[in-house]
């Protein structure tokens, strides 16, 4: 079978969606023939545009959305100049958290004669809607129109969780809708501390298990509104300064100066440590050395997300500790498997606060009945 997959996601980037298509594809080339149209950077530099643009990619909503619909513009220009070199497609594969790619996939659609199995994840631009990023019902409505093609071109759409499946059918979806969960991120696993700055890292973590016996906490991936993380590192304010001297967090992401700046404005520069993000053959070795990692979504999230960092954890045995609403599917979870703790708005910052506090002076035993589950 002749496999096409278009997504603006793919190695080198350090993306937990970037892993995934990779390992997709690395798993359907097994038994089929693939081709791959992305926007990665440094794949091809004469048609993409990464000198300037690529950077919006990580900038402001509005320099997301400019770069989004340049990203849509160019991969169409791939697909007409190089559609003549593959003789046939028997199944289009695409990832979608940009809800524009629907045109580039539709001309694959038309003139290869292909079934389309959209792999969706963000659901655009509702997400936005309930978080309070887009405030103006008109634009909500807006980018709702533009988009909606993007429900009409796939045969087949697999979205992450039921509660997205339910979500859809009720906003009148008619395209035929599974559930698709995601799957792990990290094939290649360097067990290695070769990497300079791995070895930075691991030997911080090091010096302060040596010296107080701490608890420590890995969090993997963005920074934006949609994870709320600022919220989450100041609620640690208000833990004792003896349960502070008990923890430590690594925060590995892309805003390191905004971060930063947050916690040493609030002077919490003893427990928190934040770095860029590293590659993902590296992850291995910092959760080998951590006792926990953090999810955090915005709790005023309505659709559902399982987030790539959280697989990777799971994938790595790691137990979870998740900042979010107790309504998500993710967070349904981890209770159901146990696997992890829940500080949810619903409780007092007082209940979270000693929700939080037991989990720091969890014994050895209880631990490793998390890291099981």
């Amino acid at each position: 079978m002749n496999i096409l997959i278009i997504s603006d996601s793919f190695p080198p980037m350090k993306t937990a969606s970037a892993g995934m298509i990779n390992i997709l594809a690395d798993e359907l080339k097994k038994k089929n023939k693939i081709f791959i149209f992305t926007s990665s950077p440094k794949r091809n530099k004469k048609l993409y545009i990464n000198n300037f643009l690529f950077s919006w990619r990580n900038g402001s909503y509005l320099q997301k959305l400019i770069f989004e619909f340049f990203n849509t513009l160019i991969l169409t220009v791939l697909l007409f100049r190089n559609f003549r070199k593959i003789k046939s497609i028997d199944l289009i594969i695409w990832y979608c958290p940009s809800a524009f790619l629907w045109v580039p996939v539709l001309f694959a659609k038309i003139i290869f004669k292909s079934k389309v199995l959209m792999i969706l994840r963000d659901i655009f631009p509702d997400w936005l809607y309930h978080v309070n990023i887009l405030k103006s019902k008109i634009l909500f409505s807006f980018f709702r129109f533009i988009v909606y093609p993007q429900y009409l071109v796939p045969d087949l759409i697999g979205c992450q969780t039921s509660g997205d499946k339910k979500y859809l059918e009720e906003n009148k979806i008619k395209s035929k809708i599974t559930v698709l969960k995601n799957w792990p991120s990290i094939k290649n696993i360097n067990k290695e501390y070769t990497n300079d700055r791995i070895k930075k890292i691991i030997n911080n973590i090091h010096y302060f298990k040596n010296k107080n016996e701490v608890k420590v906490f890995t969090y993997l991936g963005s920074s934006t509104i949609a994870q709320d993380l600022e919220k989450n590192i100041l609620f640690l304010q208000g833990l004792s300064k003896t349960n502070k001297k008990k923890i430590l967090f690594n925060l590995f992401v892309k805003d390191v100066s905004n971060i930063n700046k947050i916690i040493n404005e609030n002077n919490l520069n003893n427990i928190f440590y934040v770095w860029h993000q590293i590659d993902q053959q590296y992850i291995y070795c910092i959760l080998k050395n951590s006792d926990f990692g953090i999810v955090s979504l915005n709790e005023k999230h309505k659709t559902n997300n399982i987030p790539g960092k959280f697989v990777t954890y799971t994938q790595f045995s790691l137990p979870i500790v998740c900042f979010s609403n107790s309504d998500q599917d993710l967070t349904k979870l981890i209770m159901k498997y146990k696997n992890g703790y829940i500080i949810s708005g619903r409780k007092t910052i007082n209940e979270k606060l000693k929700l939080f506090e037991d989990l720091i002076n969890l014994k050895e035993k209880n631990m490793e009945e998390l890291k099981k589950n």
